[in-house]
């Protein structure tokens, strides 16, 4: 749309500009044209108070929206809370006992895992919920009680408190590239099992592992600290190399070979560990 600014004359091409305008104004305008300087005038006041009534009522509805959005969020995040504790009190989650065996620690695992599977993080979200608040964090920090020891792979993609739906408190966790050990890391999961009390120890593994992939290559030198880690490793790759399976499932039985050396790892250079499994 082609538009006069105030000031400028009419000049030749101005009814060739008209021709552009959209068929109100240009119907609007040629009415004006007609009309007698007092006609005018009076057309012209009539707009102006249009168009200051249309001002006057965009901003009563502004106004009258912004209330109403304040109103419908806090109606929106005290429906989210509802709906969350009807979501805790019809979960199986909500009911469960803290796990004082290895036995019942699996099992509670398990279920979260199968939570986490099917999306119903019931627990994490009533965790979250909790630990936003700052008398909850503030009891955190006056001890902890996890009920399961967890060696896992620093992996981002496997995150125990995810796939297990747990939260803060709950879970002792080790992650090292490859779930392998050194004595660092044994005394982190005896620091687990016998000052924390965890009655149940887990060295979890995990599909399409990096660092197992990487040692698959058993004839390569590697060197530093990855190169340490990967030999570590090595012996399961070999291993898995042996049972004359495709490559796919030749990484996967290498993946599950690793976690049980790491197993057998930990009895062999834990006396600690070694007495509580004994011990059941």
């Amino acid at each position: 749309v082609m538009r006069r600014h105030r000031g400028h004359k009419k000049g030749p091409g101005h009814h060739a500009a008209e021709a552009h305008l959209r068929p109100a104004v240009a119907r609007r305008r040629a009415r004006m044209a007609k009309m007698s300087p007092p006609e005018l005038i009076k057309f012209k006041k009539k707009m102006h108070e249009k168009r200051m009534k249309r001002k006057a009522a965009i901003r009563a509805a502004r106004k009258a929206n912004k209330g109403k959005h304040k109103k419908h969020r806090g109606k929106g995040l005290k429906h989210l809370a509802k709906r969350l504790e009807r979501m805790m009190a019809s979960s199986s989650a909500g009911e469960e006992e803290y796990p004082e065996t290895g036995v019942a620690a699996w099992e509670r695992l398990k279920k979260g895992n199968a939570r986490f599977v099917k999306g119903e993080l019931i627990s994490f979200l009533a965790n979250i919920a909790m630990e936003a608040n700052p008398e909850a964090r503030a009891a955190l920090t006056t001890g902890q009680h996890p009920y399961a020891t967890i060696i896992t792979c620093s992996d981002s993609r496997v995150s125990p408190e995810l796939i297990f739906d747990e939260g803060l408190g709950e879970l002792f966790i080790i992650r090292v590239a490859g779930n392998v050990i050194d004595d660092i890391a044994l005394g982190s999961i005896e620091y687990g099992v016998e000052h924390l009390h965890t009655p149940l120890l887990l060295i979890m593994g995990h599909q399409s592992c990096g660092a197992v992939t990487a040692a698959m290559d058993t004839e390569a030198e590697h060197e530093g600290p990855i190169g340490e880690i990967l030999e570590e490793i090595k012996d399961a790759c070999v291993e898995a190399k042996k049972k004359g399976l495709g490559e796919k499932e030749t990484l996967d039985c290498a993946i599950q070979m690793n976690v049980k050396n790491t197993h057998k790892a930990i009895l062999a250079e834990s006396d600690i560990c070694k007495e509580l499994a004994a011990s059941g």
